[in-house]
């Protein structure tokens, strides 16, 4: 530092502007990989700054002994003139000091390990025992469990970094939460506590803030009866101010695999729905068309024994059917028809994995004379291939047309 007369110069306050710098630490917020980084260094100085400590503690510790054990045998090489060209050499282990200088610049420096200590061991062999053992505690142990130390604090920073993060995305939400409910009862036009489909309508029109929050998650005003859908679960026709915001926060978070998730239950839902929609309208469909078709034949053929009058029967279940299909459960229907006339058959509805079904079945096959025989027929739906037959009885025409207003009450056995 230069001085002016008796006054000293402050040139070297200048360094102090240096700390401006630090203003520019902020711009590692805005990339990530920087500001994990910052953020590992930080919380590893204090793990460092105790790591210096103890490689201190432990250099020093080996410098004592080396002191008293190798100091007289380096006096004596260097008497030899093994060290015309260092100067420094022969006072390498004259005082504690020195010895760690030694031991700073070998070990943990890694620079001329073998300036010094090989001429050592060839004068004193056993002095390799101590060497190796100060390289091995210095440089394999300590100086490894101090950088797995600092790994480890880094990794600790990035965690705490990625907990501060949720924590504030969680208070972000809250501050949202508040508005969204304020915005909710701007919606409510009729103060009933929750929303219709033609608030929400109304809303997007023509209240900025909520056209707004709704431009911000991708939903337009087409989309939005869709959206309403999907929110109203319980198909009440209206939304709570709870459900709304729950609902909508969300479509917000969650990511694009959890929404192709949720789209594809959705979806699955739906087709399962009208699956057994089809599978009713299907039924119904074959029973009215075989009704048609039975009374063309009547008009066609004119027969007497075409023109009698149905047959009405009801079949209330069965018990004991064992299960047949791949995967060992037993979904049971039974199959009614004229023997002889096979597209006459009329088919009871399905019993879902039950060996005891009880169907509760009412059903009617027109066309039928008097000495037809009636078949019953109970059947195993099997997902993964051709359904199983698990029985048969057949009830002959004296049992079927027994009286005028009789007929038969009873249970019959399944023939396997």
């Amino acid at each position: 530092t230069k001085s002016i007369g008796d006054v000293p110069s402050f040139g070297a306050l200048r360094i102090i502007r240096i700390f401006r710098l630090l203003r520019f630490l902020r711009m590692f917020a805005l990339f990530k990989e920087l500001h994990i980084m910052l953020m590992g260094f930080v919380s590893a100085m204090r793990a460092m700054i105790w790591a210096s400590v103890m490689l201190g503690i432990l250099v020093t510790l080996w410098s004592i002994i080396a002191v008293e054990i190798l100091h007289p045998i380096n006096l004596r090489i260097a008497g030899e003139g093994v060290y015309h060209d260092c100067e420094r050499c022969p006072r390498a282990f004259a005082s504690v000091f020195d010895a760690n200088l030694t031991f700073l610049q070998h070990v943990v420096a890694g620079d001329s390990w073998g300036s010094v200590s090989l001429p050592i061991i060839e004068e004193a062999p056993l002095t390799g025992i101590f060497l190796f053992a100060v390289l091995i505690t210095i440089n394999l142990g300590l100086l490894n469990l101090i950088l797995t130390v600092i790994v480890d604090c880094a990794n600790r920073a990035r965690e705490d970094d990625e907990i501060r993060k949720i924590h504030e995305k969680s208070m972000e939400f809250k501050t949202a939460k508040g508005q969204l409910y304020a915005l909710c009862q701007e919606l409510d036009t009729d103060e009933s506590g929750e929303l219709a489909f033609e608030e929400l309508k109304e809303g997007i029109t023509n209240n900025p803030r909520f056209s707004a929050t709704m431009a911000a998650m991708d939903i337009s005003p087409e989309e939005l009866e869709i959206v309403f859908s999907m929110l109203d679960v319980d198909r009440s026709g209206s939304l709570s101010y709870k459900e709304f915001v729950e609902h909508m926060h969300k479509l917000k978070t969650q990511d694009v695999k959890s929404m192709l998730i949720f789209i594809r239950g959705f979806l699955q839902d739906v087709r399962n729905k009208v699956l057994d929609n089809l599978d009713d309208a299907k039924e119904e469909i074959r029973i009215r068309a075989q009704e048609v078709m039975n009374d063309v034949r009547k008009v066609l053929h004119g027969s007497k024994s075409e023109v009698s009058s149905a047959v009405h029967f009801q079949i209330e279940g069965a018990r004991g059917l064992r299960t047949e299909d791949a995967i060992g459960t037993s979904n049971p229907y039974c199959v009614c028809e004229i023997i002889g006339k096979p597209d006459l058959a009329v088919s009871s509805p399905l019993a879902c994995d039950s060996p005891d079904p009880s169907w509760d079945f009412e059903g009617a096959i027109a066309g039928c004379a008097e000495g037809d025989s009636l078949a019953f027929t109970v059947w195993a739906r099997d997902a993964l291939h051709k359904d199983h037959c698990l029985g048969r009885a057949v009830l002959p025409p004296e049992e079927a047309f027994r009286g005028k207003q009789g007929g038969f009450d009873g249970e019959l056995a399944l023939q396997h």
